[in-house]
């Protein structure tokens, strides 16, 4: 029994972690310091922000999610509890903000303090009487005694052998989120007259980091009047915006009854609102208003002055414009060109005045006038009006050079690069995107492009001064063009060994399918090629089709005759087309021989006595289909021996061919028997072997017996040592 109780004992002590109970519950202390009215003080689910009321006193705002949970007023020492959380107010500064102190209520947990223990991913590292080491992930943790020390989204506390842990919740300060859409218009409230239609100005800003979807609605408005929402002159009830982007509509209002009147209007859900003063109106023929009369412009730009009509009777209205010289104008009226309006009685209409300015207008003030002729219905000319608008350059491009950027296409819509353009005298290429961008003197020009499988295009351009103009022009292929390219200029082959095929790409570059014939010039006669439409397959083509825009991979086969030597061959590859253009291909053919060089040493061990000669015999043999050349034979043997060999060189050995060589092995006198190793290499330009022979070494019979007697002295002088050693 005692055995098992001591058993269960170490478990338990072996138990990662052991939660004792829960501690006493504990304000702690988790944010000190000053919030900014544009800011949100973050803790778990609560938001706390700082407003402004209407007393302009500063209010403290505590939500959860969507809804408001407290708002106090944030007086000195003011306090706020909800729950878990305790909020101080201190004082307000306008540049800093308001001091807030935040703490939470937390019941601990008790763990045992000890070496070894886990508790919600802290490990118990060391533990001291005045400390307790904690470990979590890569951090180490030092807990004083009765000192709580904060740790992430953890409070922790040792006393007396026993951590308390207290969880927190996380805190976070974050700048408040601007308004996504921003709408401004300066009125509030407008006036007008009855039956006159108002365009009124509308700015929209996107401030968000997303497109928004935009709708427009009216919420209120006088019944039977005419409120609808324009841009760019089309009505719309929604849009879309892009980040940061901003617009301007015009809310276009018409009144059909007398008095005061409000209207209310919604953008994706907001309201706004303004007046709207409606009187009876004054009756006159024609009402012209601009309300701008001078504008600044750049040389070469284009400027607009709208002016408002208003026909005080249903009338016929004529217009005519006097512009500086050289310069051009139009009237548009509701995106059209116009010399002549009807407007009814009461109706209101825009009309714009465009003026483009030459790029070489000289700095100055310039004038325009448009002459307004009011007729009646009947013809009866009831007003004539002449207004005056100004335009002031303060930028001009007089005498400076233009740039001309051409983009070729072909009809494909992919880029022509290094087509030939001549402007001019000039000659110039486009690069590999199918550009060219050049300058030039302003004026008029005529532009040539040429390219092979092209129909030569023509294009006259004017220039202005200083003037950057890009054209995008379409080239029209040939109805027959081909591009042919083979994968290399040579065309390697190992003799008696597998080869690849020789690769050949066919490119239809003309607007019409083809058909190629494919030939090969220049081969020796007894060698045999042909064409295939596999790397693997052996069925011989001549003539391949080719769909206009793609291409055609075909494969060149060649097989050397048997007695062919290495080398480089000339040949030439043709491939003509249906409609008679040819291409040519130089290529040539590398024939790769196999060199196979074998040595038979005759005899790999020579005996010798010292001092004598002897000689061993070598064969050179050549299996391979191409000649070895430059042979080099070198021996060495030990120190002090004289080895030979010959011949030592040989210049070449045709295949099939054998040399035999000779080696003189002379020992000296003297040399010590045993076994000794002679190193012999040969070595070509293609092929290289080594191997050693192996010499043995006698000696003379006279010194054998030398030995003999030596060696049965010695061994009588030991055993007479032994016995006078034994005795003793």
């Amino acid at each position: 029994m005692n055995r098992y109780l001591a058993l269960l004992l170490v478990l338990l002590l072996l138990t990662p972690s052991i939660k004792l109970s829960t501690a006493k519950e504990v304000n702690i202390v988790i944010f000190k310091g000053r919030i900014l009215p544009q800011e949100r003080l973050i803790i778990g689910n609560y938001t706390i922000t700082v407003e402004f009321g209407i007393d302009n006193f500063p209010y403290v705002i505590v939500s959860n999610g969507t809804s408001k949970l407290v708002i106090e007023r944030a007086e000195f020492g003011a306090s706020i509890t909800i729950e878990n959380l305790s909020i101080t107010i201190g004082s307000y500064n306008a540049r800093k903000g308001l001091f807030i102190v935040a703490s939470w209520s937390s019941e601990g947990e008790k763990h045992v303090a000890k070496v070894g223990r886990y508790f919600e991913g802290f490990e118990v590292i060391t533990v001291t009487n005045s400390s307790v080491t904690l470990k979590r992930g890569i951090t180490t943790i030092e807990v004083p005694k009765d000192k709580l020390i904060l740790y992430g989204r953890y409070g922790i506390r040792y006393s007396n052998g026993t951590i308390f842990l207290y969880k927190l919740p996380s805190v976070e300060v974050k700048k408040k989120e601007e308004r996504e859409l921003v709408v401004f218009y300066p009125y509030s409230e407008v006036t007008t007259e009855v039956n006159r239609s108002i365009m009124l100005p509308l700015t929209i800003f996107n401030n968000g980091t997303e497109t928004v979807n935009v709708t427009f609605s009216v919420v209120n408005a006088p019944k039977d009047w005419d409120v609808k929402f324009y841009y760019q002159g089309i009505e719309i009830k929604k849009l879309k915006l892009r980040e940061k982007e901003s617009i301007t509509l015009q809310l276009k209002v018409l009144p059909s009854s007398a008095g005061s009147h409000v209207v209310k209007f919604s953008i994706n859900g907001d309201i706004y609102s303004f007046y709207v003063n409606v009187v009876q109106p004054k009756m006159e023929a024609l009402k012209i208003t601009a309300p701008i009369l001078v504008q600044e412009a750049e040389a070469g730009s284009k400027v607009t002055f709208s002016v408002l009509l208003s026909a005080g009777e249903d009338s016929v209205i004529s217009m005519d414009v006097r512009e500086p010289r050289d310069w051009k104008a139009c009237i548009l009226v509701d995106g059209v060109r116009a010399q002549e309006i009807y407007l009814r009685r009461g109706e209101t209409k825009v009309v714009n005045l465009i003026l483009e300015i030459p790029r070489n207008a000289s700095l100055g003030y310039y004038e325009s006038k448009i002459s307004f002729t009011v007729r009646k219905s009947n013809g009866e000319v009831i007003k004539n009006e002449t207004i005056t608008l100004g335009v002031n350059i303060y930028k001009t491009y007089k005498g400076q050079k233009a740039t001309l950027k051409l983009i070729l296409v072909d009809d494909t819509g992919s880029p022509v690069p290094k087509a030939l353009v001549k402007v001019g005298n000039e000659s110039y290429a486009t690069d590999s995107t199918g550009t060219l961008e050049v300058e030039m003197n302003p004026g008029k020009y005529v532009i040539t492009i040429e390219k092979e499988g092209y129909e030569t295009k023509k294009e006259e351009v004017e220039l202005g001064d200083g003037e950057k103009k890009e054209l995008k022009l379409l080239l029209v292929r040939e109805p027959y063009y081909f591009n042919v390219e083979a994968q290399s200029d040579i065309y390697p082959i190992v003799m008696e060994g597998l080869s690849r095929p020789f690769t050949i790409v066919i490119e239809n570059l003309g607007k019409s399918d083809d058909e190629y014939k494919l030939e090969i010039r220049g081969i020796p006669e007894n060698w045999n090629a042909f064409f295939t439409e596999s790397a693997e397959g052996n069925i011989e083509v001549t003539k391949v089709k080719v769909k206009s825009g793609e291409t055609k991979t075909v494969y060149l086969k060649v097989y050397p005759s048997l007695n062919a030597m290495p080398g480089t061959y000339n040949a030439t590859i043709t491939v003509i087309s249906s409609s008679g253009i040819k291409k040519e291909i130089p290529v040539k053919i590398k024939l790769i021989g196999s060199y196979n060089m074998n040595v038979n040493l005759l005899n790999y061990r020579l005996t010798i006595t010292a001092g004598e000669e002897k000689t061993a015999m070598m064969d050179i043999f050549n299996f391979g289909n191409a000649p070895l050349t430059n042979l080099k034979i070198t021996v060495k043997g030990p120190q002090g021996w004289d080895v030979k060999v010959d011949p030592s060189q040989i210049p070449s050995l045709s295949p099939k061919g054998r040399e035999r060589v000779t080696i003189t092995v002379k020992v000296p006198e003297g040399t010590p028997a045993g076994d000794y190793r002679v190193q012999i290499t040969v070595k070509a330009d293609q092929a290289e072997w080594q191997d050693t022979l192996r010499v043995v070494v006698r000696q003379r019979s006279t010194s054998t017996y030398i030995g003999v007697l030596i060696l049965i002295i010695s061994f009588a002088l030991v055993l007479f040592m032994m016995r006078r050693i034994g005795r003793r």
